[in-house]
């Protein structure tokens, strides 16, 4: 592996705003490394970076948040125990986000939406929350899908702190080695089509993260060692960041490679591929493309403007932006009790709707476990019928066998006592006058077919006569 020690160089020139902002930023848990928490982590330091205060509220909290009270962050699970009155409410997630507004009743907000899936994910709606944040195009039109104005809506680019990652590889004319960095939490993905194709490109294929069982612990050291990268979201911008060529994949979509020509357009979808995706041939024929000198520059770009300092800075011109919006906005906190009912009532609804599936969930869990219950039931009735059936064939066998001995002890007496007659005709025992006895046809393979046995089987053999 070649390292390019030119971006290990690099340092953001990011200013500082004018005026210090006291934020205090709403998470629902500060105790793991999800998404939301990893960014809610960077965001406080990079925030405290350029001079900013910053406390964070969460509700739950562990070795997360007291790395961040270690480090000078204070971290609180109730909003009204920031040590100080925050000038805005970085919310994140919906009922801490009310929780920060109703404790600070005369502050503005923004809100930043970290996905789709959850019902804590829904969007809250309230007048001081004057703006919100999505990590991609596709999220804008999902909050506006929800309900909020496409006009109040922002796009914040995904980061990652780059001084995590210092080292830049070359990329080779061919690659000769790929990996499957997934990073996400129950995100099943299609492997065929990446094997079949690394295989038919003559590319070792590797793979990290939930798919293997392997979390990707440092991946600073592990990406550089990679020509080739399927990933998307954040663990995309790692790679990338490392010099890798990143494929974005996603839910089994595979998309183009990572270019300075697709680079912006890639970047506002977060790195996640738009349906239905390449495969078979195209993805074939998309690794066969593969041109180092228009995927090398790409690393530069990402270090530079998704690099966690110079996001921050951006999101510091945003909250510029809200407190210039409220400061034209008449505070008055019993007018907001209107819309923060219908919020309630919206949040019962989704509440509804988990309930619901959640019970669907149960009920269909109870009819797979009554069928499972009766499957095996049967399953065992089954096997006592054919463990029957075996005996009854290996009994048939037995007497089959047994009654063969029988018929041709027979058939060895029968011939016996016949040649002895023939043998007596033939030394002229007989007197000639006397007409020969009549000849007697040896029995027939049907006759002794039907021969009686002269015993009980299993007593041994027992010839008549």
């Amino acid at each position: 592996m070649l390292v390019d020690n030119s971006y290990q160089l690099y340092n953001p020139a990011v200013k500082a705003s004018a005026v210090p902002v006291k934020i205090l930023i709403t998470n629902f848990r500060l105790a793991e490394r999800t998404v939301s928490e990893v960014t809610t982590r960077h965001l406080a330091f990079a925030l405290r970076g350029l001079g900013h205060d910053v406390c964070v509220f969460a509700s739950k909290t562990g070795p997360l948040g007291d790395e961040l009270g270690a480090l000078g962050i204070p971290v609180v699970a109730h909003p009204g125990d920031c040590p100080f009155k925050p000038d805005l409410i970085h919310g994140q997630y919906n009922l801490e986000t009310i929780a920060a507004l109703l404790s600070f009743p005369d502050r503005p907000a923004l809100y930043l939406s970290f996905g789709t899936r959850q019902w804590r994910e829904h969007p809250p709606t309230h007048p001081r929350i004057l703006r919100y944040l999505a990590f991609s195009n596709s999220g804008r039109d999902w909050l506006a899908e929800a309900g909020i104005p496409r006009a109040v809506t922002r796009l914040l680019p995904a980061f990652v702190d780059m001084d995590r990652f210092p080292n830049v590889r070359r990329l080779p004319e061919v690659p000769a080695r790929a990996l499957v960095y997934d990073r996400s939490s129950g995100q099943g993905r299609s492997l065929d089509d990446l094997r079949q194709a690394c295989q038919r490109c003559q590319i070792q294929l590797d793979l990290v993260g939930d798919l293997a069982g392997l979390s990707p612990t440092r991946p600073e050291v592990l990406l550089p060692e990679y020509d080739l990268v399927f990933a998307s979201g954040c663990a995309a911008i790692e790679a990338l960041a490392s010099g890798c060529a990143v494929i974005p994949t996603r839910d089994g979509r595979c998309g183009r490679l990572v270019n300075s020509m697709n680079f912006e357009a890639l970047r506002d979808e977060n790195f996640v591929p738009a349906w239905p995706g390449l495969t078979g041939d195209a993805l074939v024929n998309e690794l066969e493309n593969w041109d180092w000198r228009h995927l090398a520059p790409v690393a530069r770009r990402v270090r530079e403007e998704l690099h966690v300092s110079t996001v921050a800075a951006g999101l510091v011109r945003i909250y510029e932006e809200v407190l210039a919006a409220d400061a034209e906005r008449r505070n008055n906190a019993r007018g907001e009790f209107p819309d923060l009912t219908d919020w309630l009532i919206q949040l019962a609804d989704q509440h509804h709707l988990v309930d619901s599936g959640f019970l669907a969930i149960q009920h269909r869990a109870s009819t797979l476990q009554s069928v499972r219950e009766e499957s095996e039931s049967r399953t065992g009735e089954l096997t006592r019928l054919l463990e029957m059936e075996k005996a009854k064939v290996r009994a048939a066998r037995r007497l089959f066998k047994e009654g063969n001995l029988i018929h041709h002890g027979l058939w060895k007496r029968i011939e016996s006592e016949w040649r002895e007659i023939e043998r007596q005709h033939l030394d002229g025992d007989a007197r000639e006058d006397r007409s020969p006895p009549e000849r007697r046809e040896p029995l027939g393979v049907a006759s002794i077919r039907d021969f009686p046995p002269t015993r009980e089987l299993g007593v041994g053999v027992e010839l008549p006569g």
